[in-house]
């Protein structure tokens, strides 16, 4: 019984962990893959097509797994059909488009359908397990049944390289000593910088590296802005504007936003 509780507390930590939690993290390699640089997993970006006429297939299990472990893609021949923990770690439960719930940008032919996983319902071996990207649930069919597939490589993190990311502030504002530019970061990583105004002055607007942030009320004396995930060399600026050109905007405390 002891064991029993200890592998479902596992199981447990390991949903929390993978389950929707990198959608912020997956980087486009350009190759047709896909890298989740929380998990260190490498995806097939498209759906599986086994018979190459740009259509993705579906397959019973047992062709699920053969089809994976058959699959040469950007270089490597090592792919498998993923388990259920690891399909679930790409499922995106906080798209504001509910079908389907991946990130389309990342995954753009992806079905609003099941897709095999590896993982076989222990209480009847016939059933395995999929993942429905139509809504992020997960269901157990019988194994002769046709889903579709997305086969995965484990254990990529390292072959990210790196990029030098800088920031600068404009005339009359600084930037916060706490995260020194430029600086060498690990790429599928995101870092904060704080931009301070001068006495007198407001952030009227940062930009650069993924972030786009506009201060329309011209009430914001501080802001710290979090990038995008880090992919190549980039520069994140920030502007600012003098109180004095804006009588009507009244006193507000300063605030942080990202």
């Amino acid at each position: 019984m002891a064991m029993g509780i200890r592998a479902g507390v596992i199981t447990l930590f390991l949903f929390f962990f993978l389950a929707g939690t990198s959608a912020a993290a997956l980087v486009d390699n350009g190759d047709g893959t896909v890298i989740d640089t929380v998990t260190c997993l490498q995806w097939q970006q498209a759906t599986m097509d086994t018979t190459g006429d740009g259509t993705p297939d579906a397959m019973a299990w047992q062709d699920a797994l053969s089809a994976s472990e058959n699959l040469t893609l950007a270089g490597h021949s090592d792919w498998r059909l993923p388990d259920i923990l690891e399909l679930r770690s790409i499922v995106d439960y906080n798209s504001p488009v509910l079908y389907p719930s991946i990130d389309t940008d990342l995954f753009p032919d992806t079905l609003r359908s099941d897709y095999w996983s590896s993982t076989t319902f222990a209480e009847l071996p016939f059933f395995g397990w999929l993942v429905s990207f139509n809504n992020g649930s997960d269901h157990r069919y019988g194994k002769s049944s046709s889903y579709y597939v997305r086969a995965v490589r484990g254990g990529q993190c390292g072959a990210l390289g790196y990029s030098t990311v800088s920031a600068t502030a404009g005339p009359n504002g600084y930037l916060d000593g706490s995260t020194p530019s430029p600086q060498t970061v690990a790429n599928g990583s995101a870092i904060m910088f704080t931009f301070n105004a001068a006495a007198g002055y407001y952030v009227a607007a940062v930009s650069g590296c993924g972030v786009d942030y506009s201060n329309i009320d011209h009430t914001v004396s501080t802001y710290s802005a979090w990038t995008r995930v880090i992919t190549g060399d980039c520069t994140v600026r920030a502007t600012f504007v003098g109180k004095s050109k804006f009588p009507w905007t009244m006193f507000l405390p300063a605030i942080t936003g990202q």
